[in-house]
């Protein structure tokens, strides 16, 4: 089956108390990919982030309803994910979703939600649950690396190659991301790569190191999903990590917790 993960970003500048339609980040859009029944799509999570506090708002004819939907409010500078855990939101092939945000009147506010598909064609992601992943762990390391947020505020920046910083990956080996950390509080830390079916995979960028430090195992726990991506060595110059910001030009460390694994599928 060709399962993907994928994170979706917009912003909205100086939206204030309205309620403001995001503009999608390049690349991103708000219609749901294409797939065949019986496989299911499912949204699995929401976070915002804005010097001022605000509300969120995905909705959807083909959701509860067309007028709230999903309404969530964020608090100010904190990006922090709303999951849906056990039940998730289903979403539907082809669907336009219309994401809103509301924040300050002088900023930059941005939302990035998390979609999963558990069979979309041409895509083949290496997506894994814990318990496929654990018995495979060699050994834990963590590798950093520096980035710089980009010059468009609301979008991904500061694009660079997981082993920018250190190489420390041995050769021809997979590693399992099991989760992150951000030393600065940003929109989404998103990680692309030809292992990931050249989709965004990622979470908020919270400093708050309980949410991140295993979040994609969690989000395998969590959803009973294969959640946890891997990636092989041989591919570490083309699986970037990026970071969606409100602030340009800001210094930010991510620290990627990956899990050596033994040979395997």
């Amino acid at each position: 089956m060709g399962k993907a993960m994928e994170v979706i970003t917009g912003f909205a500048t100086n939206p204030s108390t309205t309620v403001t339609a995001v503009t999608m980040a390049t690349g991103d859009s708000n219609n749901v990919r294409n797939f065949n029944s019986p496989a299911g799509a499912h949204l699995m999570g929401i976070w915002a982030l804005g010097a001022t506090a605000g509300i969120t708002r995905v909705r959807s004819p083909r959701l509860h309803d067309n007028v709230q939907g999903i309404r969530e409010s964020h608090i100010a500078a904190h990006s922090e994910a709303v999951l849906f855990e056990d039940a998730t939101q289903y979403l539907y092939a082809q669907d336009t979703l219309t994401i809103e945000i509301t924040g300050g009147g002088s900023e930059t506010d941005s939302v990035s939600l998390l979609n999963y598909y558990d069979d979309l064609p041409g895509t083949a992601a290496r997506l894994y649950t814990f318990p496929e992943i654990k018995p495979r762990i060699r050994n834990i390391m963590s590798t950093e690396v520096d980035l710089t947020t980009g010059s468009t505020l609301g979008s991904y920046g500061g694009a660079v190659p997981i082993n920018n910083t250190f190489d420390q990956f041995k050769a021809n080996t997979d590693y399992a991301i099991l989760g992150y950390l951000s030393s600065v509080e940003v929109l989404t830390v998103g990680i692309r790569g030809s292992d990931f079916g050249n989709l965004r995979v990622g979470g908020p960028g919270t400093i708050n190191r309980l949410e991140t430090r295993r979040w994609f195992v969690n989000l395998s726990n969590a959803f009973q999903m294969p959640c946890i991506p891997v990636f092989n060595a041989a591919n570490k110059s083309n699986t970037l990590v990026d970071l969606v910001s409100n602030a340009s030009g800001t210094s930010v460390v991510v620290d990627v917790i990956c899990a050596e694994l033994a040979t395997g599928q």
